[in-house]
């Protein structure tokens, strides 16, 4: 029973109820998936490595508006293959990350190796000095 309630725990919210409830969309509304993804903290930056395998980095697009980091990802289907079953997942990827306020915009850097996006969001180095406050 643990690792049935830990399982589920991995998931995001909407892929629950997408599972429970078989919740379909429109034709015409594009649906994306939320890719696996780690953050990692240590003193001089945030790392995010996200699961994109089988996409080509020029289907990737990684987006900075203010403090949001928006990335997103198109797995795309070969029309000229008839498939006798399908299980893997063709189309958008899309996750968006809020940053905290003291990260250097100006210096992210993104690389991509083995299927595994990887993103350096360099800390900004501020001097934080101690102040003495007197009582009054």
């Amino acid at each position: 029973m643990y690792f049935y309630k830990q399982a589920y725990l991995n998931y995001d919210l909407s892929n629950i109820l997408n599972e429970i409830f078989d919740i379909t969309t429109k034709k015409n509304e594009l649906v994306c998936c939320t890719p696996q993804y780690n953050v990692i903290e240590n003193d001089k930056e945030y790392v995010i490595e996200m699961v994109l395998a089988g996409i080509k980095k020029e289907d990737i697009s990684i987006e900075n508006d203010k403090n949001l980091l928006n990335i997103k990802a198109e797995r795309k289907k070969s029309l000229d293959i008839e498939y006798n079953r399908e299980e893997i997942y063709y189309g958008c990827y899309q996750k968006t990350f809020n940053l905290p306020n003291n990260v250097d915009l100006d210096n992210i850097d993104a690389s991509m190796e083995n299927g595994i996006l990887k993103i350096l969001i360099p800390k900004q180095k501020t001097d934080k000095k101690k102040n003495l406050i007197e009582i009054k």
